[in-house]
């Protein structure tokens, strides 16, 4: 478990604990993203349920975590709709008003859109499957015990990162070398732990990289 005192004890032992607070937990976001950024984490994989009303759309902005990338849709009782892109999606519906247990959807401005409409209560419990951004040290309800997601050794990896951004900040090239190194083998580390992730869902088989670039093809079963 990865708590944010504990990164910012870390991070002060390594000689940064004459900066303030806010100064250290801008650094640890910073290296956060960064980090994040790298690739699609597994530990990140989130599902939330939901009950869909008469409406033709379901914002994304509702899920218990920020999205970072969308994966699929699954409904409990009923045939999971085929997902389209937004410009199929449309010329397959051709503005349609019928209701009922939808059939297709897509993804359009953070925001799930349906097609029929489904009724209200039906077709009831929904799941939809995402990767979350997760939440940012600073912004942690209590930085004692609140839980960042990320494994352990996500600890010494993001304090290495940040502590490599405080040093090219005070121009310290020797320094900032020093955390890159160590932060990259900490990195290798890991990866090597996990071995090679692979994502699949019902609409796509995705292909990733080290930085996260994506390719969807059709799903092969």
């Amino acid at each position: 478990m990865t708590v944010v005192n504990d990164l910012l004890a870390q991070l002060q032992s390594q000689g940064y604990g004459t900066d303030t607070a806010s100064t250290q937990l801008r650094f640890l976001d910073r290296a956060w993203d960064r980090v994040m950024s790298l690739r699609r984490w597994s530990f990140m994989d989130r599902t939330d349920t939901i009950v869909l009303g008469a409406v033709a759309s379901y914002s994304l902005a509702g899920l218990s975590s920020p999205m970072r990338y969308f994966d699929g849709l699954r409904f409990k009782d009923y045939r999971d709709p085929k997902f389209l892109p937004y410009q199929e999606f449309r010329d397959a519906t051709d503005g349609g008003v019928a209701t009922g247990v939808p059939t297709v959807y897509t993804v359009r401005g953070g925001s799930l859109l349906f097609y029929p409409t489904p009724t209200v209560g039906y077709p009831g419990t929904v799941y939809i499957d995402y990767n979350a951004k997760g939440t940012l040290p600073s912004a942690a309800a209590d930085p004692a015990v609140t839980d960042l997601g990320t494994p352990d050794q996500f600890t010494g990896i993001l304090v290495w990162n940040a502590i490599g951004l405080m040093a090219f900040r005070q121009r310290d090239s020797e320094a900032q070398q020093m955390a890159r190194a160590e932060a990259s083998v900490l990195m290798g580390e890991y990866m090597a732990e996990i071995g090679i992730e692979q994502r699949q869902n019902a609409q796509h088989a995705v292909s990733t990289g080290v930085h996260e670039q994506y390719t969807d093809v059709d799903f092969l079963i």
